[in-house]
């Protein structure tokens, strides 16, 4: 089956990483949020999409197991994905210099141990993705984001601190999901 995925986030999101990763065969394409992802499978407008359910970590993703009782979808597949957790700035910051770090919620529990190391303001955004292309944007070198090394390529941001979750073996289970009238197994 080839077509479209539809993930929350953007271009260097954890939702992204794992199309590539276990949907390889269809064009990711990025939404505003996990109810858009659920909305628009049920709608139609992409053969099949993805949501995070929960992290080895942080637990439960918020909301999601309220969207995944659409009567017009229903899961496939789950499948676990590790997640990198990077500490993301522009190319002329270093780690004293940050004062405020952005990022989802979930990736901030992930990172607990940290963040309570550094005496940072932290600033929840709805994706990993969208706090580095914000970083990108905004050109603060006191600013930083927790993302993926993907987002680092995706908006020129140098990796202040690699793997700054707490857990080595940190991954996030993926709900993989398809209109109920798909023949899609």
């Amino acid at each position: 089956m080839s077509g479209h995925v539809l993930f929350a986030g953007e271009k260097g999101a954890f939702g992204e990483e794992f199309c590539r990763t276990y949907l390889a065969k269809r064009t990711p394409l990025g939404v505003a949020s996990f109810a858009v992802v659920v909305e628009g499978v049920a709608e139609g407008r992409a053969e099949c999409g993805v949501v995070p359910t929960r992290n080895s970590r942080a637990g439960p993703v918020d909301g999601v197991s309220e969207l995944l009782e659409n009567t017009a979808i229903r899961t496939v597949d789950h499948q676990w994905l590790a997640v990198r957790m990077h500490c993301l700035a522009v190319p002329s910051a270093t780690l004293d210099d940050i004062a405020e770090v952005r990022s989802h919620p979930m990736a901030l529990r992930q990172s607990f141990d940290f963040l309570n190391r550094h005496c940072w303001n932290r600033v929840e955004v709805g994706d990993t993705a969208l706090a580095a292309r914000q970083v990108a944007e905004e050109g603060n070198p006191r600013i930083a984001a927790f993302a993926s090394r993907a987002a680092a390529q995706a908006y020129g941001l140098s990796i202040l601190a690699e793997n700054v979750h707490d857990d080595a073996a940190n991954r996030t289970e993926f709900a993989i999901i398809v209109r109920r009238d798909s023949a899609a197994a």
